[in-house]
């Protein structure tokens, strides 16, 4: 491939992702994986807040999660979690700011994980980065996956996402490159 050529380079990984046989890895990454769920005690720490604190404002707030009953326990998702975040945020009086905005003008941050070589953990830093960010902070996360393998989009994904459908939209797209497998 010709240094600077953009378009050459969207054909290649156009033609190298349609070679990958993603939906058998999808497949097994989805029967393998369990979905993570985190105890009362755990989302105090996610928090930084004590555990008698956030078991007060689930027994005062009715928009409260009811979460997952494992035992004894109660567990939340990180979708729970976001939604116990909102409510504790919308306190006046909170000591802590549970939800973090940007304020108007202020630029996205961008991070980016990258290196020429493969099976560095790329994918996996991203992946562990977002959902860290997500969960200590409650900040809304966005990830582009240009990694032929789909290696984060099968992180997050689940059957309901089309990953493998032909209408899906892919880098390229995203990217605004009309027809990346056309001749120049």
């Amino acid at each position: 491939m010709a240094y600077g050529n953009f378009e050459q380079f969207i054909r290649n990984m156009t033609r190298v992702m349609g070679s990958v046989n993603t939906k058998l890895q999808r497949d097994l990454t989805l029967r393998t994986r369990v979905a993570r769920r985190f105890s009362m005690t755990e989302v105090a720490e996610l928090m930084a807040v004590d555990v008698t604190y956030l078991a007060r404002v689930s027994n005062e707030e009715p928009e409260f999660p009811e979460g997952a009953k494992i035992g004894r326990e109660r567990t939340f998702s990180p979708s729970e979690i976001m939604l116990i975040r909102s409510i504790m945020g919308s306190n006046k009086a909170a000591r802590r700011q549970h939800l973090h905005w940007r304020k108007p003008g202020e630029p996205v941050k961008i991070v980016t994980f990258g290196a020429q070589k493969g099976g560095t953990g790329k994918s996996l830093s991203a992946a562990h980065f977002a959902q860290y960010v997500n969960l200590f902070y409650g900040l809304r996360v966005g990830i582009i996956d240009a990694d032929p393998q789909a290696t984060v989009s099968l992180y997050f994904a689940d059957e309901s996402l089309p990953l493998f459908q032909p209408d899906t939209p892919t880098l390229a797209d995203f990217m605004g490159v009309d027809d990346p497998g056309a001749e120049a």
